[in-house]
């Protein structure tokens, strides 16, 4: 698909810059949320994710619609929310049987005019080491229902040669009521290493 090619295309990006971008510039004290409410993703919305550092989304439904975040039912594409030069975000998910919640950099969204809701949101997690990109992975199997099996063989694998470069998709968790997949990009000579997380609507 697209998405997913100019997704990875960003992840070499991340692999490239390791996601450590710094600025010296203070903002503005952070605006919350209110207790219990849920961001939206219109221009205004954008603007206070990026100020107070937290993205609250509702796929309660198993879906996040784009009417519940601000945006017209018929817009083409979502943003992107980039906070590479001023820190990470804490994204919560809440989610039909659990919630998704990381501290990211990047988050996106893809969908298109003939969807009133998103078909997938995509961020990013990375880890300097293989033995704290185990513990992401293996937190993902734990909290996401993530394929325990599968994201072993790949651990057990990468051990036997840490030095390698691979890229490998664990099979998707879905005990949280939407599918959780971690896309994973591993540069074992640059220590960089970059988990590309999609959430998608169990359709």
């Amino acid at each position: 698909m697209p998405c997913r090619a100019a997704t990875a295309a960003l992840a070499c990006a991340l692999l490239l810059s390791a996601c450590t971008w710094q600025s010296g510039r203070q903002e503005a004290a952070p605006r919350s949320l209110a207790a219990g409410a849920y961001s939206s993703l219109d221009e205004a919305g954008v603007a206070q994710v990026k100020a107070s550092r937290t993205l609250r989304l509702d796929m309660r439904s198993g879906r996040l619609e784009k009417a519940s975040v601000g945006l017209d039912a018929a817009r083409e594409f979502g943003p992107d929310i980039d906070t590479r030069r001023t820190g990470k975000l804490h994204l919560v998910i809440a989610a039909p049987t659990g919630e998704v919640s990381d501290d990211t950099d990047y988050v996106r969204f893809d969908t298109s005019a003939s969807r009133t809701d998103f078909r997938e949101i995509t961020y990013f997690l990375t880890a300097p080491s293989l033995k704290e990109l185990s513990t992401v992975i293996r937190d993902g199997v734990r909290r996401y229902g993530i394929d325990g099996r599968s994201a072993e063989d790949w651990i057990a694998s990468v051990e036997t040669n840490p030095q390698t470069r691979s890229s490998f998709s664990i099979t998707s968790g879905t005990s949280t009521g939407v599918s959780v997949n971690y896309d994973l990009r591993y540069d074992g000579a640059a220590g960089k290493h970059v988990v590309i997380v999609h959430i998608n609507p169990i359709d």
